[in-house]
């Protein structure tokens, strides 16, 4: 008998979230860089307002006195964070709690911690005791779906 999973991981909320996937052999490190990565580049992200690049020296002169957003303009950036959500079923669950752990002790981010079960569907291929008998063909394919603990970590800067 052999077994593939498949995870209904469904869609993202938007089209420019970004979504990890912990698994059990991922490295840590490598988490942590994707998803400060993510955070860096993404729409709320450090580098996404930041950049003066190709402007004339009077506009860069001039983004530098400009004052930071205070009000309504900081309630409207707060509104459009995204975050970066990491998400780990299973065993790889551990690893997933890790990451948030880490990062919660990062000031410049904001760590939510959600619970949820997903839908994995196995393929299962069960071989007949017969089956070398008959030239290797008795397969049997069945399909049986189960929930999976799941959960998920959202980080976006501050």
């Amino acid at each position: 008998m052999s077994r593939t999973q498949t995870l209904n991981r469904g869609a993202a909320v938007s089209p420019k979230q970004r979504i990890i996937y912990v698994g059990t052999h991922s490295p840590f490190m490598s988490i942590i860089s994707r998803v400060r990565k993510a955070l860096d580049n993404g729409p709320a992200g450090v580098h996404a307002n930041a950049s003066t690049k190709g402007l004339p020296l009077t506009a860069r002169i001039a983004a530098l006195h400009v004052p930071p957003a205070s009000g309504a303009a900081a309630a409207a950036a707060a509104t459009d964070r995204q975050e970066t959500l990491v998400r780990g079923t299973g065993r790889a669950i551990a690893k997933t709690l890790e990451v948030a752990a880490w990062f919660t002790m990062q000031a410049d981010v904001a760590v939510s911690l959600r619970t949820m079960t997903l839908e994995a569907v196995d393929d299962v291929v069960v071989d007949e005791d017969g089956a070398e008998e008959e030239g290797g063909f008795a397969e049997e394919h069945d399909t049986r779906a189960r929930m999976v603990n799941c959960v998920e970590v959202g980080v976006c800067l501050r």
